[in-house]
């Protein structure tokens, strides 16, 4: 009896330990704010300051929430670009370089 009780006691106490997120209406700088937390490397996030967009995101896994809040980014034009473990969130076009084509090759 002693061991099934713990069992569920253990059982209820990892249910509720699910952190639940949830944003109503919040501004983007908010919710990057919020990604800051769940992501590993920094994030460089250069916001659209003419612009009063709000967004709307509830969810119970944490994954989840990047996914979204990642989505609902890109629907407002903003490009997200992963560069050395980094997120960088800007307006318009990602970054990007053009090289020339062996361009760190050493000269002869």
């Amino acid at each position: 009896m002693k061991r099934i009780l713990t069992i569920l006691l253990l059982t209820i106490s990892v249910h509720m330990s699910g952190q639940k997120i949830s944003f109503y209406k919040s501004p983007l700088d908010s919710v990057v704010m919020k990604m800051e937390e769940y992501f590993s490397g920094k994030i460089f996030f250069v916001p659209d300051t003419t612009s009063r967009a709000r967004c709307t995101i509830r969810t119970d896994d944490e994954s989840k929430f990047l996914l979204q809040a990642l989505d609902i980014l890109k629907n407002q034009g903003y490009s997200v670009t992963m560069k050395d473990g980094n997120m960088f969130i800007l307006k318009g076009v990602g970054i990007s370089t053009s090289l020339p084509l062996q361009y760190f090759q050493k000269s002869m």
